[in-house]
């Protein structure tokens, strides 16, 4: 049955656009057509059978992925993106209306807020600090601080009752100070000022790690804080699988469909714990439906290398399999 591979790619590195072009045409089929412009491009692959999965790896080295996909006629992979666009549309939409989607969003959106911080932490001293430093506080330190105090000695403590407190305490504020210090952290982390500081104090007996950050979390990587501190702190957990899971969420697993955050999760997982890196290897492996295994393991290189260049934008590309196998070196 004849087939077709869809990809839209951003060339990162000198150079690549030429050796896409030289890779196409040694496996040229006259049903198959590429377009490059500038440091973008399109490729439509036809094949009968399996993917050419050399043109592909060539693919996936040099070039970020804009969007991939598979289908059996140049026709059904186009209708397929667009009724794909259509369907985003439409969940923003609905997202809209639907109140209890939106909290679970915003809730989530909270709670990967706090956690951001609480990895980028040695102590709570330091987690409180850093929360200040994120939400722009500094000119109301004191003051922040003394209200996350009589939380912590007065969980029912209510916040309208503020103003006085601080007063209480020798500390002189304007009776709206809740507006100011609200507006910041509603700006910053979409918290309102009361859900902000039971969140905070959540973390007062919250193990933090206070050992010295590695050179680099993953061999091949470049110095990320926040995957550093991650591989410190899933050293506690016994499970594999779930300190696997936990790095890939740092990562931006969330962000992606749910087919796709199983099947990122099943190759990361049988790669870390089989000991195994080569792709064929381990999309073998995998409950993944042949004809979604090679998009599948693009989709995850993508994400690694797009999680890299927001925190390290000239990094040069890590390969997939090179990340699992140092992955596995590091967590197990």
């Amino acid at each position: 049955m004849e087939k077709y591979f869809y990809v839209r790619m951003k060339f990162q590195k000198e150079g690549a656009a030429e050796k896409i072009m030289r890779r196409f045409f040694e496996e040229f089929n006259p049903k198959s057509c590429i377009l490059i412009k500038g440091n973008e491009g399109i490729a439509k692959i036809y094949f009968k059978e399996n993917p050419p999965i050399e043109t592909i790896s060539v693919i996936e080295k040099c070039c970020k992925l804009e969007y991939l996909k598979y289908g059996n006629t140049i026709e059904q992979v186009e209708e397929e993106e667009k009724a794909e666009q259509v369907k985003e549309v439409k969940k923003k939409k609905s997202s809209k209306k639907n109140v209890t989607e939106t909290k679970s969003r915003l809730n989530q959106q909270k709670d990967t807020y706090l956690q951001k911080i609480y990895l980028q932490s040695v102590s709570y001293e330091d987690f409180v600090d850093n929360l200040i430093k994120d939400l722009d506080l500094s000119r109301y330190k004191i003051a922040f601080k003394a209200i996350i105090e009589e939380f912590e000695c007065n969980p029912k403590a209510k916040m309208q009752n503020i103003p006085e407190t601080l007063q209480e305490r020798g500390i002189s504020c304007s009776k709206y100070i809740n507006q100011p210090l609200g507006q910041k952290i509603r700006k910053k982390s979409s918290l309102t000022l009361d859900k902000l500081i039971k969140g905070i104090i959540k973390y007062k007996d919250v193990q933090f790690n206070n050992s010295q950050q590695r050179e680099s979390a993953v061999q091949g990587m470049p110095k990320i804080d926040e995957l550093a501190k991650a591989l410190d702190h899933v050293t506690n957990m016994q499970n594999v699988e779930e300190k696997i899971k936990y790095i890939l969420d740092i990562m931006g697993l969330r962000d992606k469909n749910v087919e796709q955050q199983n099947a990122i999760s099943e190759i990361a997982i049988i790669s870390v714990t089989k000991k195994i890196y080569n792709r064929e290897e381990v999309l073998e492996k995998t409950t993944i439906p042949e004809e979604q295994r090679t998009i599948m393991w693009m989709h995850f290189s993508t994400m690694l290398n797009d999680y890299i260049v927001r925190h390290c934008p000239t990094h040069e590309k890590v390969e997939l399999k090179k990340f699992l196998e140092n992955l596995s070196i590091s967590i197990l």
